[in-house]
C-alpha cells in the first residue's frame, strides 16, 4: 500500500467496510433457517437463499474494491426489491428508512470509487 494516504482514501475504505458489511449481514439472515425449513418451504426458501448468497458475494466484493458498480448494483436491487411493492411515505419513512439508508450508502460507495486501499489495482 502506498506510504502517503490521505484522508479521502481512509474515508472510501470506511465507506467500503460499513456498505459491504452491512450487505454482508443482511445477507446471512436467510442463511441461518435453511436448517428449519420444512418441504413446502424449499421453493420460497430457495430464492431467499440465493438472495443472501448473492448479497454476501456482492458484499465481498465492495469490501475489496473489486467490481464496485456491478457489486453495488446488485445489493442496490436486491436490498430495493421489497421497495417496489406499493408503499406510503409513511411506511417508507418509518418502516423502511434502514434499506433505504443502506440503499444511499451502497450507491455513494460505488459512486466514490474504491481508493487506493482496494484488490483492483
Amino acid at each position: 500500500m502506498a506510504a502517503s494516504w490521505n484522508r479521502t482514501d481512509w474515508g472510501l475504505l470506511v465507506l467500503r467496510l460499513g456498505a459491504g458489511t452491512m450487505a454482508i449481514l443482511h445477507g446471512l439472515t436467510p442463511l441461518q433457517h435453511v436448517g428449519s425449513w420444512s418441504l413446502s418451504q424449499v421453493p420460497s426458501g430457495g430464492l431467499q437463499l440465493l438472495w443472501g448468497l448473492l448479497e454476501v458475494v456482492c458484499g465481498a466484493l465492495l469490501i475489496g474494491g473489486i467490481w464496485m458498480w456491478p457489486a453495488a448494483l446488485g445489493i442496490i436491487v436486491l436490498i430495493g426489491i421489497p421497495l417496489f411493492r406499493p408503499v406510503s411515505i409513511h411506511s417508507l419513512i418509518t418502516v423502511h428508512v434502514q434499506t433505504v439508508f443502506r440503499m444511499v450508502v451502497t450507491f455513494a460507495s460505488a459512486l466514490a470509487g474504491a481508493g487506493r486501499a482496494s484488490f483492483s489495482k
